[in-house]
């Protein structure tokens, strides 16, 4: 696995361990969005707070390049 992969989701496994308030329920940050890394892309669900929005994005923000597929040397940014 990519490193920038590892230290992405190890980042966002420290994000999970804070509960956010999303129409009155605690959730975890990950019931809030989802990300794929093939091609490298994330998308929020329409209730997500807007403060974890912009956490998350914070997060993706210092893995703006990662290799599109492992066998490719090119990188592609996140968007």
């Amino acid at each position: 696995m990519d490193e920038n992969i590892i230290k992405l989701v190890r980042d966002l496994n420290d994000l999970d361990r804070q509960l956010v308030k999303v129409e009155g329920k605690m959730i975890k940050p990950s019931q809030c969005f989802r990300y794929e890394t093939d091609p490298f892309h994330f998308m929020f669900n329409t209730n997500c707070p807007e403060e974890l929005k912009q956490q998350v994005q914070s997060i993706f923000d210092r893995y703006k390049y990662m290799p599109s597929h492992k066998n490719d040397t090119s990188s592609q940014r996140v968007r």
